[in-house]
């Protein structure tokens, strides 16, 4: 079976050439874009980390690449644990940096725990990568890459 691969695409140009990478190196790879918020309910109407436009950006380029895509509705998510979090801290004094939170919370917990489950499932696997084990070894393990 050919080894899978989650590209993390924000639409910008270091996930795009990570998608093009790992495509190259003969994973199986699917692009996937965390959408955070709506851009009416921040206020932003110029283009900007996470966006809808960088959703757009980012499909555009798995086309192009010829990779599946896929977008998870992170927004409840993203308020919780980085928005929340952010807030708290900041009332408590601390100078908070809410993209530490995301990438802990959100990119490399949630959106790895979701794609495995998903792209898992669409294998015909039920077994996530972590827990397979040797007497699973036809289900090929789960790689994620982003382009940081």
């Amino acid at each position: 079976m050919k080894k899978q691969a989650l590209v993390g695409m924000s639409g910008g140009v270091d996930s795009s050439v990570a998608a093009f990478l790992v495509r190259e190196a003969g994973y199986d790879v699917t692009g996937a874009t965390m959408r955070l918020f709506d851009n009416e309910t921040i206020g932003i109407t110029d283009k900007t980390c996470c966006s809808l436009s960088s959703i757009e950006d980012a499909c555009a380029v798995a086309n192009r690449l010829g990779i599946g895509y896929v977008v998870y509705d992170m927004r409840d998510d993203f308020r919780r644990e980085v928005i929340d979090r952010f807030v708290s801290a900041y009332e408590h004094g601390a100078t908070p940096n809410p993209c530490v939170a995301c990438n802990k919370y959100l990119k490399f917990d949630r959106l790895y725990e979701l794609s495995a489950r998903d792209l898992l499932a669409d294998s015909g696997n039920t077994v996530l990568p972590e827990t397979a084990g040797e007497a699973d070894g036809d289900i090929p393990p789960l790689s994620i890459a982003t382009g940081h």
